[in-house]
């Protein structure tokens, strides 16, 4: 009975023409429709031969729990329990499933990681693999690892936030050492920590084919840097190394420095947030100062101060190859800064972006940077400058025998505009910034928009100087427009 049973399950199978989820649900309604017609005949052979038994073979005790059993058989409330049972939730997706695999001609599997890695061995096509973020784990990173040990087409793989940890990531560091088509990897947010600095360097000295390491967002600290340093010295490859986020400190951050100046065939390299401080930034000063290859250095965020930014602008006026440089959100203030920009302002250097974001700056930052832009063109980003919190002055009041610091008596129409600039200049108020915007093409303003002008730069009046300011240039203006451009020059 039960051979006939699967017959007719198989015969009742529909053929999967479409990709519907539709049939699939169907194909598995049909099969457990089969399954439990042949368990219910297994059932009524088993009831079958019971009852065909002789009593006298069984003793009492045994008679009792058949009866027991069969009427639990015929009780519906049970035999619903029974089919409740059977119908479990996962057992029927494992069905559906199974079912869309067939249907769709994949091979089921439930590791993700395996299941990739066994046809990629062999895949012609794909150049780049990028498994980011899908939390592969240890084994996971030896299954891609081991199929990049077979793939001789893939050139580009990211497998960055997967959680490799040490054992996942040595994996990977065997694989660079044999692997000799890979030139872009990315590492980043692997648990990487000192403790794989040794196969981390091993692979870097072995490979001569990566041009672009990505080991970001890990867990390099205090050993690291003397491991791995010498290793990125010796790899020329290497174009384009990125080694931020993670927490390189004092001598290993100096060990890390020091590989770097040496290898000249780095162009980019990123070193921002890891915490360096002013004895570092002497050894970031000699990659600057050393390194004629290096196109863009960012070594944002490391805790730089003022002595620190200035032997880097020294270093600096000497470099004629660096063109994007990025240090800002670093501890260093406004003499910094300036350094730093006197540095590129130098005949030597060809810095086309200068990034000290987070940095304030003042009014002779701004001058420097025109002196600079008359020089070529510099994109530089900054922070907030000090000059434009503005100092009120308040101006003497109308007793004194002065007014905008000459003699009262003295003070005319004919003058008035030529001693409130030189009183602005002299006491370093800027109306200038002010009146940008607000003039006509003829660089002339109306009278309440000048006076508003010289309140928002910084100089304030008494209610009787500003009445008597207002009269004298009423007096020495026609159609009430002032010609300022005596304040824009």
């Amino acid at each position: 009975m039960a051979n006939t049973s699967n017959d007719e399950a198989n015969q009742m199978m529909p053929i999967l023409e479409e990709e519907s989820v539709t049939d699939v649900k169907h194909d598995v309604e049909e099969e457990k429709s089969s399954t439990d017609q042949e368990n219910e005949g297994h059932k009524d052979e088993q009831d079958n031969r019971d009852e065909n038994e002789p009593d006298d073979t069984l003793d009492e005790e045994a008679k009792g729990e058949r009866e027991v059993k069969k009427k639990e058989d015929q009780d519906p409330d049970t035999d619903l329990e029974i089919e409740e049972e059977k119908s479990e939730f996962d057992s029927n997706m494992r069905g559906i499933y199974m079912c869309a695999c067939k249907h769709l001609g994949v091979v089921p599997c439930k590791l993700g990681a395996k299941a990739i890695a066994l046809p990629m061995q062999s895949n012609t096509s794909t150049l780049i693999l990028d498994l980011h973020d899908n939390w592969l784990e240890a084994e996971g990173g030896e299954a891609i690892a081991s199929m990049l040990l077979e793939n001789c087409y893939i050139s580009d793989v990211d497998l960055s936030d997967n959680r490799l940890g040490s054992r996942g990531i040595g994996s990977v560091c065997n694989m660079l050492m044999q692997n000799t088509v890979i030139q872009n990897i990315n590492l980043s947010g692997n648990e990487i920590s000192d403790h794989d600095a040794k196969s981390m360097a091993d692979a870097i000295n072995e490979n001569n084919r990566i041009r672009h390491l990505n080991l970001s967002h890990n867990e390099f600290s205090e050993k690291a840097g003397s491991i791995i340093g010498p290793a990125v010295s010796e790899n020329e490859t290497i174009d384009n190394l990125n080694l931020s986020w993670n927490h390189f400190r004092r001598t290993s951050a100096i060990k890390l420095c020091e590989g770097i100046s040496e290898n000249m065939g780095l162009r980019k390299v990123n070193l921002s947030m890891n915490g360096f401080d002013d004895d570092v930034a002497f050894t970031i000063a000699d990659i600057i100062k050393k390194h004629h290859a290096l196109l863009i250095l960012d070594v944002s965020y490391n805790r730089i101060a003022n002595a620190g930014a200035m032997v880097i602008g020294k270093a600096l006026e000497v470099n004629d190859v660096l063109q994007t440089f990025k240090i800002g959100h670093n501890k260093f203030g406004v003499e910094g800064a300036k350094a730093i920009l006197q540095g590129i302002i130098s005949a030597n250097s060809i810095v086309e972006e200068l990034d000290i974001s987070g940095v304030e700056v003042d009014k002779e930052f701004l001058i420097m940077m025109k002196e600079l832009d008359k020089i070529r063109p510099v994109k530089v980003i900054h922070g907030p400058v000090l000059s434009r919190f503005i100092i009120k002055k308040r101006m003497r009041s109308e007793n004194d025998a002065l007014y905008f610091d000459v003699p009262k008596e003295t003070v005319n129409p004919s003058n008035i505009l030529d001693l409130v600039c030189n009183y602005c200049m002299k006491n370093t108020i800027d109306v200038h910034e002010f009146l940008q915007g607000k003039c006509e093409e003829k660089k002339k303003v109306e009278i309440p928009v000048f006076l508003s002008c010289l309140k928002s730069a910084g100089l304030l009046l008494t209610e009787d100087q500003n009445k008597l300011l207002n009269i004298l240039l009423e007096e020495c203006v026609d159609e009430n427009l002032i010609d300022v451009s005596i304040f824009l020059e």
